[in-house]
């Protein structure tokens, strides 16, 4: 746990000094034992993979937000 906190507080501050967004993963127990027993239909359909989690971002979430290619760095 102390370990997990020293690594994003780590990552928070770097990314912040160079201006870059990280993204950090959902750290949640409970969430990361749903996502786990979840039928694979669920989390991966129409060539789509993150399916449910994008469902319910539509709900909260601009559709072209969700639905946007992902842009890299040069």
């Amino acid at each position: 746990y102390s370990h997990l906190q020293d690594l994003l507080h780590r990552h928070d501050r770097l990314s912040m000094a160079a201006s870059v967004e990280l993204r950090v993963p959902f750290l949640e127990n409970r969430l990361i034992d749903f996502a786990l027993h979840l039928p694979r239909r669920q989390k991966y359909r129409d060539g789509t993979g993150k399916w449910l989690l994008k469902k319910v971002a539509e709900h909260h979430l601009p559709r072209e937000n969700i639905r946007a290619a992902k842009i890299g760095f040069d």
